[in-house]
């Protein structure tokens, strides 16, 4: 068998590249004749929406706020508000129980911070102190924490405020439908904790205006033990010692079992 030689192999390259691009050349050009003249590719994307949404209103706002999305925290197993507020930057929380309860600002004391529904303020039947564990993170469409206090708050915010936005049908361009459902078990105790929740709106075109609906429910159970020992103090008057106004007394201690 006689081999090609370098040229005539050279040649034969050539030859077998110009036959494959004539096709390809010919393929492309009848691509640019053709009706197709733009190409748009669109898509929803709920979660990055929303924390665009929030990032804007926190841009937008006239003090320095921190704004978590619905859509975030429901991808987080966090059934209460304070627990999702706790996850935003200079956000602190008081727990019980091993539960978020209180929210702290800045550093201050709990009771320094308020807590409003739609810009309303909520009036704790505990003192000025709000339980913000006994609000679902289920209603809220936005979380917006204001760590600097501007005059149309409520007159006992000293460190900062939390408003909750509860969710409207208007929030969106149609039907929208979510859900969670959730299953824990407790290590101490040994006990289950059940979560689940739904949301579904929607928006109707009557002619001269829309009108819309919203409906949310959310189911949370948490069973656990309580083992621990709780020790009151106070100050005694019988102490005249020097010191004693920073001195206090253990006047009743409790094994708490339950």
């Amino acid at each position: 068998m006689k081999l090609p030689t370098p040229s005539a192999a050279l040649r034969l390259a050539l030859l077998c590249s110009t036959a494959l691009a004539a096709p390809l050349a010919a393929q492309a050009q009848e691509s640019r004749s053709g009706t197709v003249s733009e190409l748009v590719i669109t898509a929803s994307r709920p979660i990055a929406e929303s924390e665009a949404a929030a990032l804007r209103t926190q841009k937008l706002s006239d003090s320095l706020v921190a704004v978590a999305a619905s859509d975030s925290v429901g991808r987080l197993p966090d059934q209460n508000i304070a627990q999702a507020a706790s996850r935003l930057p200079g956000v602190a929380v008081e727990r019980d129980q091993g539960q978020a309860r209180y929210v702290s600002l800045r550093g201050a004391p709990n009771y320094w911070t308020t807590l409003s529904f739609d810009g309303i303020n909520v009036v704790s039947p505990e003192g000025r102190d709000a339980r913000f564990d006994s609000v679902p993170s289920a209603i809220a469409s936005q979380i917006i924490v204001s760590k600097a206090v501007t005059p149309d708050m409520p007159g006992e915010t000293v460190s900062g405020n939390v408003n909750i936005i509860t969710r409207s049908a208007f929030d969106y361009p149609g039907l929208k439908l979510g859900a969670k459902a959730g299953y824990g078990v407790a290590e101490l105790g040994d006990k289950p904790q059940y979560e689940a929740y739904g949301v579904a709106s929607n928006r109707y075109d009557l002619g001269d205006g829309e009108v819309g609906f919203v409906f949310s429910a959310s189911y949370f159970q948490r069973d656990m033990v309580t083992d621990n020992f709780e020790t009151d103090f106070e100050r005694v008057s019988q102490d005249q010692r020097p010191g004693n106004l920073t001195r206090f007394w253990a006047h009743e201690a409790e094994n708490k079992l339950y």
